[in-house]
């Protein structure tokens, strides 16, 4: 008897591993009590289980006790709130956010300065049957990941298969931040702090992130992640150079000439904050190295301006002194 209830838990532990990305050493991302995050039978002394109150009290995917915004969330206004892993959806009047940004509101309210999660509008500048496989938000609404999201194999509609072994750091099919492009990784380097401090207060010796860029680059770029729902807007009869963006062109070289080439000693803090340029396979800046992506100038979840723009774009001015945002890059505008 003794043996069976061995063997029996052998094959949980099996089943549990396969859900949770595959049998195999992998050195863990998440650690600590399997309970913190997951349950067996999504109930306990016939109370369920499952705290996650804004999507109801199903059942969620891999076992796990809350959908991925039950976790990554938090009414407080430290997006780590000291526990080390990213909340992005913040209390109304946040004044501080992760790389990223942040959800407004719950993130579910219809906003011009986040993404809408749950909205089944058709994305700006989407054109079906494109190269991607399409994108399911349409029916299912906006989500974290899978095919209707952005985070996870973007060919998988469940999230929680999307994503598998993600969080355990054993899954090395997902890239930086779990973001793929179809089943392509997308390259980066991810601050350790998720650019918390630097986004706070910048200073010179804050961590940042490095962003893969350029048509050269290996793997995928996070403005190909981008393009996958917003890659049309301009029609492909106004591509140029390969980019679908003729006006802002992205994974683009920036021009030779401009100060932010020029002046590369200077790359300092504000830059990497406000306009932080992407590198052929995340190599620090370097002259002829530097090149434009989407999150050069936005935020994936969303932030405190328009557009889920880094910068207030109505504050940019020709011939003023500001030099991020904009005129970050465009110099001889300052003028």
């Amino acid at each position: 008897m003794e043996t069976r209830a061995k063997n029996l838990l052998l094959i949980f532990i099996g089943v549990l591993s396969l859900l949770l990305g595959g049998i195999g050493t992998g050195y863990a991302d998440v650690s600590g009590p399997c309970s913190n995050c997951h349950t067996m039978h999504n109930s306990q002394g016939a109370a369920v289980m499952a705290t996650d109150t804004t999507y109801g009290q199903g059942a969620y995917g891999a076992l796990t006790k809350n959908t991925c915004l039950g976790c990554h969330t938090t009414t407080l206004l430290d997006p780590l709130d000291g526990n080390g892993y990213p909340y992005v959806q913040l209390g109304s009047g946040a004044s501080n956010w992760l790389a990223g940004g942040y959800f407004t509101d719950g993130g579910l309210n219809h906003d011009d300065n986040s993404h809408t999660l749950t909205s089944t509008d058709t994305p700006a500048g989407y054109a079906f049957g494109g190269t991607f496989p399409e994108y399911s938000g349409g029916i299912d609404g906006l989500s974290c990941a899978g095919s209707a999201g952005c985070h996870g194999v973007q060919d998988i509609a469940d999230q929680a298969s999307a994503i598998s072994g993600g969080h355990h750091g054993n899954n090395a099919t997902l890239g930086y931040r779990m973001l793929c492009v179809g089943i392509d990784k997308v390259d980066g380097i991810g601050a350790s702090d998720y650019e918390e401090a630097l986004n706070l207060l910048p200073d010179d010796l804050d961590p940042h992130n490095l962003y893969n860029a350029g048509t050269t680059a290996a793997n995928a770029t996070i403005s190909e992640l981008c393009g996958k729902c917003h890659g049309d807007f301009h029609g492909t009869a106004n591509t140029k150079d390969g980019s679908d963006w003729i006006r802002h062109p992205t994974d683009e070289l920036i021009p030779a000439d401009w100060e932010i080439q020029t002046d590369i000693v200077n790359y300092n803090a504000q830059d990497w904050k406000f306009n932080p340029a992407g590198t052929v396979n995340m190599a620090a800046p370097a002259t002829g190295n530097l090149y434009v992506t989407c999150i050069s100038c936005h935020r994936a979840h969303g932030s405190e301006y328009n557009d889920l723009l880094r910068f207030d774009y109505g504050a940019q001015s020709a011939g003023g002194a500001e030099t991020t945002g904009c005129l970050g890059c465009h110099n001889k505008q300052r003028l």
